[in-house]
Order: structure tokens, then C-alpha cells, then sequence
């Protein structure tokens, strides 16, 4: 008899410590019960060499949906800089993703399991959006290939740290040459 209760509690400690094990993580310093920035070197979005995984789009045990709960962190925390809204708030419910069935939204038999496509507008939001260019980045468009939606976010949050703390973004590496001849910046208004 002791030997199953202590295997059982082994195992029970084993399952309990191996979730947050396969977190990502994406800190959100609380918000919808992320865990703390210090976990990710003070950013919402770790950078690569901290990430235990890739950014995960579904509810862990908990409810944490580290890429959505993360966004919403990004423009809750860089108001200024950053805002995230559907596709589907734009064009109605049928601009979500085709989901495990495979079917877009507007085909026969689709079962509605079809994802959101969150969108990151990253600008000045003090200043009109009239007159400014327009650039769109669309991440990840297949699924399977995670290198645009890990980057992407890193990037969004390196633009508001950059933007927020007065800085600029470096157009290359040092002792490299630009790629675009000239150094790029983030101008504020």
C-alpha cells in the first residue's frame, strides 16, 4: 500500500511539474495569470535563447493562452505604440482561419473551428492615421512554419521598447553594412 501512495505521488508531482515545463513562457507579469517579466529577462516575449518552446495559441491547464493573453499584454503595457483587434471585427466571422476540419468558414460543412487571426497595429497612435504609409506583415501562413509568429511578436515588442524608451532600431549589425544603405529609426512626434 505505501508503495502505490508513493508512487502516486510521484507521479502526481511529475505531471504537476512537467506543465510549466512546456510553457513557452510568455510573461505577462500576472495578466490572465502569465507568469512574471524576470522569467523572460524583463519582456513579455523572450528572446529565442530563453524560450523553452514555441509560443503556444491554445489554453495551457491553467487558461493562459500565451499567444493571445501576450499580445493584449503588449498593447495593455504600450498603449502609445501597439493595438491588437481580429480580422474577424473587420470582415465578419467569416475571416477566421480554416480550422482541423480543414474548410474555410464560408465552405459547406465547416464545422466553425476555425481561429482567429489576430492582427498587431503597430504606429503612433497620438498621432492621426491619415497620411502615413501603410505595411502589412502577415506571419506564419501556414501553421507549421513557427519562425514569422516568433519573430513577429519579438519584433512588435522590440518597436515599443524602442519607440516608448526614446531609442532607435539598428538597420543591421555592427560592423556590417545596412542592407538599405541608410539607418532606420522610429521617429516621435
Amino acid at each position: 500500500m505505501r508503495i502505490v501512495r508513493a508512487a502516486a505521488v510521484a507521479g502526481f508531482l511529475a505531471l504537476v511539474s512537467a506543465v510549466p515545463a512546456s510553457a513557452t513562457p510568455v510573461c505577462t507579469d500576472g495578466y490572465m495569470g502569465g507568469p512574471p517579466a524576470d522569467l523572460c529577462g524583463g519582456r513579455i516575449f523572450p528572446e529565442a535563447e530563453l524560450a523553452r518552446g514555441y509560443i503556444q495559441y491554445t489554453p495551457d491547464a491553467f487558461g493562459f493562452i500565451e499567444y493571445q493573453h501576450g499580445i493584449e499584454y503588449l498593447a495593455q503595457k504600450y498603449p502609445r505604440w501597439i493595438s491588437v483587434f481580429k480580422l474577424s471585427d473587420l470582415y465578419g466571422q467569416q475571416a477566421v482561419s480554416a480550422g482541423p476540419d480543414a474548410l474555410r468558414a464560408y465552405e459547406e460543412g465547416d464545422t466553425g473551428d476555425g481561429r482567429d487571426i489576430q492582427v498587431i497595429k503597430i504606429t503612433d497612435h497620438n498621432v492621426p492615421d491619415e497620411g502615413k504609409e501603410t505595411l502589412l506583415y502577415s506571419l506564419s501562413v501556414h501553421g507549421n512554419e513557427r519562425g514569422g509568429l516568433e519573430g513577429g511578436v519579438r519584433t512588435a515588442e522590440d518597436l515599443a521598447i524602442a519607440a516608448e524608451e526614446g531609442g532607435t532600431i539598428v538597420d543591421g549589425i555592427d560592423n556590417y553594412d545596412s542592407s538599405t544603405g541608410r539607418d532606420a529609426t522610429i521617429e516621435t512626434r
